[in-house]
């Protein structure tokens, strides 16, 4: 007799990828925690699995069994395979599934990118797209400076056209970034600069027409890189002369080294009525407290407004002169702060990005360290979990928000996950 299961997930035993317990809760449709060491995962369901099972009720059926029995059986069988076919073979070649790639991360016709970088945003209609800018080698292997649009919720390459600069070849040539109002800007030869318009998707250099207004750049610009995010979001200058400058296009204002430190100074002064913003930080290894461990820190400090901003270093320590448990930085700099996840502690967490609504960051799930991570979600006003993803590379790049989730780059691959931290996309960086 033959048994024909289909089933709508693929067949694996339900155990915690970290200790291998099955005592497990779960947290939503294919979510667990393990009950024992309360690492979170997910059950695979993309594959159809068909388990035959075949069960002879006698050992001597072929010389038993009526002919017309036979005939009936094989016409049973015939007639199932012909159903099964119907219902579940042929669609198979009409329908989509949602996580397989249309394109790949790095899809060029034929070419081969060199020094690439990437970052994301949102259009206007909040649609998530990927940028990647970097040499890209075509007909005869001549490297071309080049940048490409991706539309990753409809899996197509929107756009690709090459820039208008040299590319030197040295594959640092690139840089790239996502600012706080959602612009993104490039970096290509440490001399030109560009603004992606992301109406159109292409890249406008804008080093020329930015500066025409700043004539201490009118020798020319010998070297630009991004500042530090820390910093602010800006661009450290150094014209021809040898001078340097920070420039910060959202308010387009240039300063000198010493106009940029007194700015950064004044961040510590308090002022009535001034405007202060919430921000995040994981704290550094205590040496001396380490049984605290590390802590992710919800502070307030003074607006920047776009200009120069500073960092903040925190981690406990003991005062030299009274023993006393001391919070460090410079708690001038800061004007409230707390434990955002009490009791909480963290293995080797990278903090990615946060704003109003949410908290982004990976962790270990292991104290080893080339032990499993995950990227994890929590509400920026509650700090409860909204959602955790295991398989976070360990060196994580960009995580951008847009309208319906998140954006982000795994190494070696482009995750577009949906507000629910369900990934509906997971493009393969070839």
């Amino acid at each position: 007799m033959f048994i024909w299961k289909i089933m709508a997930k693929q067949i694996k035993a339900i155990e915690c990828p970290k200790c291998g317990s099955t005592e497990k809760t779960e947290i939503k449709p294919d979510y667990f925690r393990c009950n024992n060491c309360n690492t979170e995962y997910f059950l695979d369901n993309d594959d159809v699995t068909i388990n035959q099972n075949i069960h002879h009720t006698n050992d001597n059926f072929k010389n038993t069994a009526a002919p017309s029995s036979i005939r009936k059986i094989v016409w049973i069988v015939v007639g199932v395979c012909a159903v099964f076919t119907l219902l579940f073979v042929i669609p198979m070649f009409f329908i989509s599934k949602p996580n397989v790639d249309e394109f790949s991360v790095g899809e060029s016709g034929g070419g081969n990118w060199w020094g690439e970088k990437i970052s994301f945003y949102a259009t206007a209609d909040d649609n998530p797209v990927m940028v990647q800018v970097g040499d890209l080698s075509g007909k005869g292997n001549i490297e071309t400076a080049t940048i490409s649009f991706y539309d990753l919720l409809n899996n197509k390459k929107l756009k690709q056209e090459s820039l208008p600069v040299t590319s030197n070849k040295s594959g640092n040539d690139y840089e790239i970034r996502h600012f706080k109002n959602g612009e993104v800007y490039i970096i290509v030869n440490k001399q030109h600069i560009f603004k992606v318009n992301k109406k159109d998707a292409t890249a406008e250099d804008i080093t020329s027409t930015t500066f025409a207004t700043h004539p201490e750049m009118s020798s020319g610009i010998a070297d630009a890189k991004f500042l530090m995010e820390e910093y602010g979001d800006g661009i450290e200058l150094k014209n021809n002369e040898n001078t340097t400058y920070f420039y910060y296009p959202i308010i387009d204002k240039l300063y000198t080294k010493d106009e940029n430190t007194e700015l950064m100074d004044k961040l510590d002064i308090k002022v009535p009525g001034e405007n202060l913003v919430m921000n995040y930080r994981f704290t550094g290894e205590s040496l001396d407290y380490p049984e605290r461990g590390i802590q992710l820190i919800q502070y307030q400090r003074k607006d920047s407004e776009n200009g120069p901003g500073n960092y903040y270093n925190f981690y406990w320590t003991k005062d030299a002169f009274t023993g006393d448990e001391l919070y460090n930085p410079s708690l001038k700099m800061i004007r409230s702060w707390k434990d955002f996840t009490p009791q909480r502690k963290y293995l080797n967490p990278d903090l990615l990005y946060f704003d109003d609504n949410v908290v982004i960051f990976t962790f270990s799930n292991t104290p080893a360290d080339d032990g499993p991570r995950s990227l994890q979600c929590l509400d920026a006003k509650t700090a409860e979990v909204k959602w955790t993803l295991p398989g976070a590379d360990k060196y994580m790049g960009i995580v951008v928000t847009y309208k319906n989730g998140v954006m982000a780059d795994n190494g070696k691959s482009i995750w577009l996950i949906n507000n629910e931290g369900k990934i509906i996309n997971d493009f393969k960086n070839k």
